[in-house]
C-alpha cells in the first residue's frame, strides 16, 4: 500500500515538474526579441522602443544580455551584439573613459560581457553609454527570417530590389537624386542604398532561388543621427 502510495507521488512529481517546464519556457524558444517581429525600423529612430541615441548599453544589457558580443578597437572603439537567432545587431560607440576602459580590457573585455549586469556594474562609465546602430538581416529563406517588419518607406527583408528602390524613391525630400548609392556600389551592380535619412539597404542574390537575377534586399539598417 505505501509503495503504491509512494509511485503515485513519484508519478505525480514528475507530470509537475514537466507542466512546469512547459510553462516557464520562454514562447519565443528564448528569443528575447520575440515582441520585436513586426516591429517598425525607422531611420534615425529604432526598432519600436529600441532606439538610436537614446537606449543606454546598461538598459540594453539588463533586458536582452549581451547575446553574440564583439568589439572594435583602434581610433575608435564599439562594442557590438549579435543574435543570430533574430537576425539583429546592435552597436554602441564608446566616448570618454568607457571607450579606454574597453580598450584596457583588450582580449578579456567580452568574456567580461559574459556577466552582463557585473559590467555594467563594475564599469558604471560605460551604462550610459547610447546605442549607435541596429541592423536587421535575413535568414536564408523567407521561413528562416525572423524579422518580418518594415523600414522606412515599406521596405522589408526579402524585398525584390526594384520593388524596394521603388518605394525608397517616394521618401520625402528623396527627389533630385538625394538618394544615392553607399561606397560599396559597384558599376552595373547596387550593392547598398542610402536614402536621406540615414537608412541603409543591402542586397544580394537571393540564394534560396534558382534565378541567378534575383537580387533582393538582406539586411537593413538604422543609424542614431
Amino acid at each position: 500500500m505505501n509503495r503504491t502510495r509512494l509511485n503515485v507521488w513519484i508519478v505525480l512529481l514528475a507530470v509537475a515538474a514537466i507542466a512546469f517546464a512547459l510553462v516557464s519556457r520562454p514562447r519565443d524558444g528564448g528569443n528575447p526579441f520575440g515582441a520585436y517581429a513586426a516591429a517598425p525600423l525607422v531611420a534615425g529612430e529604432g526598432l519600436g522602443d529600441i532606439r538610436v541615441g537614446e537606449t543606454t548599453l546598461g538598459s540594453f544589457l539588463e533586458r536582452f544580455g549581451p547575446g553574440l558580443p564583439s568589439a572594435l578597437y583602434g581610433d575608435d572603439t564599439a562594442l557590438e551584439f549579435g543574435f543570430a537567432r533574430a537576425g539583429l545587431s546592435f552597436r554602441f560607440w564608446l566616448e570618454g573613459a568607457c571607450a579606454g576602459t574597453v580598450q584596457a580590457l583588450h582580449g578579456t573585455g567580452l568574456r567580461a560581457l559574459g556577466d552582463a549586469r557585473r559590467f555594467t556594474r563594475d564599469h558604471p562609465e560605460c551604462s550610459l553609454q547610447r546605442l549607435s546602430a541596429i541592423e536587421v538581416a535575413s535568414g536564408a529563406s523567407e521561413r528562416a527570417t525572423f524579422w518580418r517588419g518594415e523600414s522606412t518607406a515599406g521596405v522589408r527583408l526579402r524585398m525584390p530590389r526594384e520593388a524596394a528602390i521603388d518605394r525608397l524613391a517616394t521618401v520625402p525630400a528623396a527627389s533630385g537624386g538625394v538618394l544615392g548609392l553607399g561606397p560599396e556600389a559597384e558599376e552595373a551592380m547596387l550593392v547598398r542604398f542610402v536614402d536621406v535619412d540615414g537608412l541603409q539597404v543591402w542586397f544580394a542574390p537571393d540564394r534560396s532561388s534558382s534565378g541567378a537575377d534575383a537580387w533582393i534586399v538582406t539586411r537593413l539598417g538604422v543609424a542614431a543621427r
